[in-house]
């Protein structure tokens, strides 16, 4: 009678210690890095931005482009980058425009040619790599990398054409 009561407490133990809460794989904290990798920067204009532009309404006529406005500057994201975190990564701003004021003359045009004014910039290519660890440091998925994505950084002049 005496091994059976030592039996049955040791039911008792076991399930009083499975009343703990067991961490899980989904329990355990986990955090993602992302970087931007294989960057590339030049200078140029953006012809997706036109800033203003004029027209000539005969041959040997020049026009004038004269405007205050503003300039986008666009930033590509992908695989939970947000777009601040991107725009740290390239060393510029994260705000969506740049204030400037454009004026040029064209040359002698022929009729009905356009002049227009694009900002200047510089124009990125990069990736970006993501890699999520559980906080033991294990990797559990990735690294996955974006396709090219690209960004431009207007710098307050202009390209006129």
């Amino acid at each position: 009678m005496g091994a059976a009561l030592a039996v049955g407490l040791a039911l008792t133990g076991a399930q009083t210690a499975s009343a703990v809460p067991v961490h899980t794989d989904s329990d355990i904290g986990t955090y993602t890095q992302r970087t931007v990798i294989n960057k590339t920067s030049k200078h140029a204009y953006n012809k997706k931005d036109r800033l203003s532009y004029c027209d000539v309404s005969r041959t040997g006529a020049t026009c004038t482009v004269s405007k205050s406005t503003t300039a986008t500057r666009s930033i590509a994201v992908d695989l939970g980058i947000t777009r601040s975190e991107v725009a740290g990564k390239l060393n510029i701003s994260a705000s969506s425009s740049v204030a400037i004021s454009v004026s040029c003359t064209s040359p002698k045009l022929k009729k009905g040619e356009r002049w227009s004014a694009y900002p200047n910039g510089t124009a990125f290519s990069y990736n970006i790599r993501s890699t999520t660890y559980r906080d033991t440091g294990v990797i559990i998925s990735g690294p996955t990398t974006s396709g090219k994505l690209h960004a431009f950084s207007p710098d307050g002049g202009i390209h006129c054409m």
